[in-house]
């Protein structure tokens, strides 16, 4: 399936992406918020998601300091979260869109690990925005 033009492999929907390439970002504004859309992938025992997050100011679109968040976690009880891919876009849907694809690369690369690997690997620290 194709999510925000990007090939996905064994995902699952949770929500779905809600801003379109082909229209500026001024125009869609309205939907920017602190989650933009998502994505679930189940394989063994794990479940993993995939999120697209917003950080910024709707009032200046272009300032440095907004970004586009794309996180892979896994949950590790109600509250926890154990992230394991964890990187930023600027306001370029260009740079998100390769993002995306980095990060459904990085979810393919995790199906070959071993468990051992996968409970050893380093939190990346999913409320850090950097």
């Amino acid at each position: 399936m194709k999510y925000f033009g990007v090939e996905v492999y064994d995902a699952k929907f949770i929500s779905p992406f809600v801003l379109d390439e082909n229209q500026s970002l001024e125009s869609q504004d309205f939907l920017l918020d602190s989650e933009i859309g998502g994505l679930d992938f189940l394989f063994r025992q794990y479940e993993f998601f995939l999120t697209i997050a917003w950080y910024g100011d709707k009032d200046d679109l272009f300032n440095e300091n907004n970004v586009f968040v794309i996180r892979i976690y896994e949950p590790v009880n109600f509250e926890g979260r154990k992230t394991f891919f964890k990187k930023t876009a600027r306001t370029d849907f260009g740079e998100l869109k390769k993002l995306l694809h980095e990060a459904v690369e990085f979810m393919e690369k995790m199906k070959t690990i071993s468990d051992k690997d996968i409970q050893e690997f380093p939190d990346l620290n999913y409320w850090s925005i950097l």
